[in-house]
């Protein structure tokens, strides 16, 4: 991942940021899977390996000094408050436009044609 932060950086010239998975709701996403008939455990996905890679992207991105957009904690702090998981994604995975909300960038960028990131280590803010 610090290699494609650095290509983009020096090649593209491009003002990089990074973006966490989400948390996600594995029993949804199973019932998805079955649905679709592929067969169980054919697509293995858990909070505990999202919230893993979130953290290798957090630590990357402190240490490119780039800003990071942690969605993983985002979507537990909306759990947190009340919200239910099938308030925030279709099937267990993929958000509802309950989800984007939760999502500030991606609130903000739809609504700001210039949108700034500040730097933080593991945190985001607009202006």
């Amino acid at each position: 991942m610090s290699t494609l932060v650095e290509h983009f950086r020096k090649i593209h010239s491009a003002d990089v940021f990074l973006l966490t998975p989400t948390t996600i709701n594995v029993d949804m996403w199973e019932g998805t899977i079955a649905a679709m008939g592929l067969p169980a455990g054919q697509m293995v996905k858990s909070n505990r390996l999202h919230r893993q890679y979130a953290d290798v992207v957090l630590e990357v991105a402190q240490q490119a000094s780039i800003p990071a957009i942690d969605l993983y904690k985002l979507f537990e702090d909306a759990s947190a408050s009340g919200l239910r998981d099938d308030q925030l994604y279709t099937d267990g995975v993929h958000y509802t436009a309950k989800g984007y909300e939760v999502n500030p960038f991606w609130t903000k960028s739809r609504h700001i044609p210039s949108l700034t990131l500040g730097t933080s280590s593991s945190s985001f803010c607009f202006s």
